[in-house]
């Protein structure tokens, strides 16, 4: 009894080898990656790594240990290191579609793929959220029922506060509200959140 508690003991720990309570990205990560979707991917994927602790496989915090330790022998966190991001990659490799796979699929390393990916759609994003920001400030009715116009609006704003940049509510009022009365002199909107004053 006391010779299979040792040997239990002196067993490495099951917690070296990567775990996770599921297999398959599509059961957290719904948007897959295209041409003109990034500012959404990102918005779901980093914080999918940060609450798993694998911020650091992609940006080179938790770079991959030595393959050998100072008495030549075989380290064992390298092996872990390399299963794991194994495993990132191709959760990576699953969340973009055939035509942004086709551009990343040369790179072995969790690191490379997601550094290729910021470089090539960041900076289009930022158009892309510049021209969202324009869009409601500059929101119209139009044709549409009112249903479908705030419906529009609240998208917009939603797209917006996904990508780190924060529609109020207040602002996203002002906007439904200056383009439904025609941009009036003077608006006063009260909430349980805000209270929006525009000056004559």
């Amino acid at each position: 009894m006391a010779d299979s508690t040792s040997s239990a003991a002196s067993t490495p720990s099951s917690s070296s080898s990567p775990s996770f309570p599921f297999s398959q990205p599509h059961q957290i990560i719904t948007v897959k990656l295209d041409r003109s979707n990034f500012l959404l991917w990102h918005a779901q994927f980093l914080p999918f790594l940060q609450g798993y602790d694998l911020e650091g496989y992609v940006d080179g915090s938790n770079p991959c240990p030595p393959q050998k330790l100072n008495n030549g022998s075989p380290n064992p966190a390298h092996s872990t290191w390399r299963k794991q991001d194994k495993i990132l990659l191709g959760w990576l490799m699953s969340s973009l579609t055939d035509y942004v796979l086709s551009t990343v699929v040369r790179y072995s390393t969790s690191a490379d793929v997601w550094a290729d990916l910021n470089r090539s759609f960041a900076s289009k994003s930022e158009v892309h959220l510049l021209h969202m920001k324009k869009e409601l400030q500059n929101i119209k009715k139009g044709s549409r029922s009112m249903q479908d116009y705030i419906t529009h609006a609240k998208m917009l704003a939603d797209s917006l506060a996904a990508s780190d940049c924060e529609v109020t509510d207040c602002e996203l009022q002002h906007s439904i509200l200056s383009a439904t009365f025609g941009d009036p002199k003077y608006i006063v909107f009260t909430s349980t959140s805000c209270k929006c004053h525009t000056s004559k």
